[in-house]
């Protein structure tokens, strides 16, 4: 038996049609296990060739690695002193400048990496990718040409100018940019998760979920794939599964709202309205404007009898500039007597 009949059918607010993951800036060599040895290896590499600029850009990827920025950045800069045409050390400092937040100073990393060495792919990846998160595509799709011209194996430059010609509106351009990466990495989960957003957006949903699936096969803790899947499994109301998915998106991305939003739809489709308003609320502590999930609350609040509260949501909702005609819907019928929510799911 459905949850509800067709006329008390809540039409809800889903949040963000899918999400499209960039493969940002990486560190050059950064999946080098030797950056990743004990800091006391490049304490000592130090100790024994101060004059090393070598030693120092070590000891700076391992000190980035473990978060710690002004460490990484003191060393960086002493290697760029003792060897000023260090383009990797330019590079991996314009990677740290961006986790910093300071993007015109990694912009000149880059420019520098460039100068110092033209046939370098890397800071043209790197900046082909800064640019695409500064909405730039056009500049990001010039970049990341070049990296492909010198580099051609790389899926990530592939997979951003993929996202750059989506920017643009060109989906025959991304999808075989999408394509490529898979071509040389088939186990690319950001490939297949932002090939499968993409078919989501041209209504292919069955192809689009097979990526999803494939995504989280590649990596299980990929969580926009666990999100993107979980998102289109709660629009085709197979919300058990809907659930498990952004169940497992909450834990590896506690901090974004959507996740939450659509996991609060989810069990109010299913009439927890207690789990419902709990997870819209913990949605709009992390995103306050977000007109839908102010609505969804209504709608859970409303069915609960909380009439008080339902309302003052609607209205958010409506000064959001958000529609809140579903909401005025169910008070109607809620207002004919029937029940909206089956005793045994209250």
């Amino acid at each position: 038996m459905p949850l509800w009949s067709q006329d008390q059918r809540l039409k809800l607010a889903i949040s963000v049609l899918a999400a499209l993951v960039a493969v940002y800036a990486v560190a050059t060599h950064r999946r080098n296990a030797v950056w990743q040895t004990d800091l006391s290896l490049w304490d000592d590499a130090v100790r024994k060739a101060p004059g090393h600029a070598r030693s120092y850009w070590g000891r700076a990827l391992a000190y980035q690695a473990r978060g710690e920025h002004d460490k990484a950045l003191q060393d960086y800069n002493r290697a760029i002193e003792l060897c000023p045409w260090a383009d990797q050390a330019y590079v991996n400092r314009g990677t740290l400048y961006e986790t910093m937040g300071e993007t015109e100073l990694a912009f000149r990393d880059y420019a520098q990496a460039m100068t110092c060495n033209p046939r370098l792919a890397e800071p043209h990846y790197n900046r082909g990718a800064l640019y695409l998160k500064l909405g730039r595509p056009q500049d990001a799709i010039a970049d990341l040409d070049r990296a492909v011209a010198l580099s051609s194996l790389s899926p990530g430059t592939y997979v951003n100018r993929g996202l750059a010609h989506l920017a643009l509106g060109d989906r025959d351009k991304a999808m075989q940019d999408y394509d490529r990466a898979l071509a040389f990495d088939p186990r690319s989960a950001a490939a297949y998760s932002n090939r499968g957003s993409l078919l989501e957006l041209q209504g292919q949903t069955s192809q689009a979920l097979d990526d999803y699936t494939r995504a989280i096969a590649c990596d299980p803790e990929f969580a926009d794939a666990l999100y993107n899947r979980g998102t289109l499994l709660l629009k085709l109301d197979r919300l058990a599964e809907a659930l498990a998915d952004l169940d497992r998106a909450s834990r590896l991305q506690p901090e974004r709202a959507a996740v939450f939003i659509n996991r609060g739809s989810a069990h109010l489709k299913m009439g927890r309205l207690g789990n419902a308003v709990a997870d819209l609320s913990r949605g709009l502590e992390l995103d306050s404007g977000n007109a839908g999930a102010y609505l969804n609350r209504a709608l859970a609040y409303l069915l609960a009898g909380n009439r008080e509260a339902a309302q003052a949501d609607a209205e958010s909702c409506r000064r959001l500039g958000g529609d809140a005609s579903e909401f005025e819907r169910m008070k109607g019928v809620l207002a004919t007597g029937k029940p909206a929510v089956p005793p045994d799911r209250k």
